[in-house]
Formats: structure tokens, sequence, C-alpha cells
């Protein structure tokens, strides 16, 4: 049997973002780092939950809490 697949070819590139937003899951644990060294586990609150990263800042678009100190 003959099928048609499409070949992807690996290409680097630089690009410059400015923005770029990930959505988190209501029932998932994010690891951050912080610049202390520390890490601290967060999850979002409410769904519709995203972490933005804007122009070089990050933030969320809604309450997000820590739940565990990584200790």
């Amino acid at each position: 049997m003959k099928t048609t697949v499409i070949r992807a070819q690996e290409v680097k590139a630089e690009i410059d973002v400015i923005y770029f937003n990930i959505r988190l899951f209501n029932h998932d644990d994010y690891v951050a780092t912080l610049r202390n060294g520390d890490t601290v586990k967060i999850r979002a609150t409410e769904p519709e939950t995203y972490v933005i990263f804007d122009d070089g800042k990050i933030r969320f678009n809604k309450l997000v809490k820590i739940v565990d100190d990584g200790r």
C-alpha cells in the first residue's frame, strides 16, 4: 500500500520573541527556580490561566498559588 507523507526538514533560525504565552492546567504543578536559587511549585487557581512572557518579563493573566516551597 502506498501513502503520501510530508517530509519535515529541520531548519535553524534565530527569532526575537517579544510576546509568548503558555496555558497552565489546573491539576498540574509547575516548578519555578527563583533568582536566589530556591525552587517553588506553582499551580493555577482558575481555568484558562496563562503564563505570559511579554517583552522580557513574565506575568500571569490570573492568580496562581505556591503549593510547595520545594524544601
